[in-house]
């Protein structure tokens, strides 16, 4: 399996970055592919990071993005504070 490192926003305007090796780019791409075709369902591929430590990456195409879904911000002071807003945890929790 690839190794993958996603280093998300810490505050606003900040840039993602996602570093990896060939196969893990390749597995990146085949989940958001899988996410585009079958909207609504979520996509799951698994990678590692460079110590060894295995994850799923986790994607989903929603045909429309929910004004109240949670900022991706890491530093406390970005973060929203509204309440009711849905965190990405949810839109993959399995449906009854």
């Amino acid at each position: 399996m690839g190794v993958l490192h996603i280093y998300p926003q810490g505050v606003h305007h900040d840039d993602v970055l996602i570093v990896g090796d060939r196969e893990a780019l390749t597995v990146l791409s085949s989940a958001i592919f899988k996410a585009r075709i079958l909207v609504g369902v979520p996509h799951s591929e698994d990678v590692y990071v460079n110590d060894g430590e295995g994850y799923s990456v986790r994607v989903l195409c929603l045909p429309e993005v929910p004004d109240n879904l949670a900022v991706p911000y890491t530093e406390d002071y970005a973060k929203a504070r509204w309440g009711g807003a849905v965190g990405p945890h949810e839109l993959f929790k399995e449906k009854p």
